[in-house]
């Protein structure tokens, strides 16, 4: 994978990394806020990407509709992703609760952020 010139900014903004057909596809470091999609491109069953918490969890939602609960990606502008609803992760007694809209976090107040 090589390094793109907004790998380099303060801001990252969340976008997609690569395409795979497998869970097990998904390569062991992702860069910040790089979403994988699992599936078909056209018709993708997973987002995986890490937590932006730092604490080094990873993040699979499910993106099809006959399961539930499931997720929507929307790509906005430039490439920017949107997640709806709220990522809403319990991991080892901590809770990570965020937003993500046109390629931002937006951290929720319940957060343990």
């Amino acid at each position: 994978m090589s390094i793109r010139w907004w790998d380099w900014l303060p801001f990252q903004p969340w976008r997609q990394v690569d395409v795979v057909e497998a869970a097990d596809e998904v390569p062991e470091t992702m860069p910040a806020r790089g979403v994988v999609l699992v599936g078909r491109a056209d018709a993708p069953k997973w987002a995986v990407f890490d937590c932006p918490c730092g604490r080094q969890h990873r993040i699979m939602l499910n993106l099809d509709d006959s399961r539930k609960p499931f997720w929507r990606v929307a790509v906005a502008e430039r490439w920017h992703y949107t997640i709806v609803p709220s990522v809403d992760a319990q991991t080892r007694g901590r809770r990570c609760h965020y937003h993500v809209r046109n390629g931002r976090t937006a951290w929720a107040a319940d957060s343990d952020r």
